[in-house]
């Protein structure tokens, strides 16, 4: 994989959320959680790639409009807040 960037960290464990519940089902903390677990690592990612691999961890197959708005909206919480 070519870097594009900081040089890459361990992330560790993920955070211990079941997988493939409905969107719903997890609470905007919990999505933190794995939002900042993903970027952890110090590799640059667009947002389309943050929220993939966020709603990989989360036992997402597919991206649904409503899977997308909620990881979205979670990422814009935590940049407004200065979290990530």
């Amino acid at each position: 994989m070519v870097s594009r960037g900081s040089p890459e960290r361990d992330r560790g464990t993920p955070p211990p959320l079941p997988k493939g519940l409905p969107i719903d089902s997890y609470s905007s903390l919990d999505i933190a959680d794995v939002v900042r677990w993903v970027i952890s690592d110090g590799q640059l990612r667009t947002d389309a790639e943050i929220i993939d691999e966020v709603a990989k961890q989360l036992g997402f197959s597919q991206r649904g409009k409503n899977i997308v708005r909620a990881i979205q909206l979670t990422i814009l919480r935590l940049r407004a807040k200065g979290l990530v």
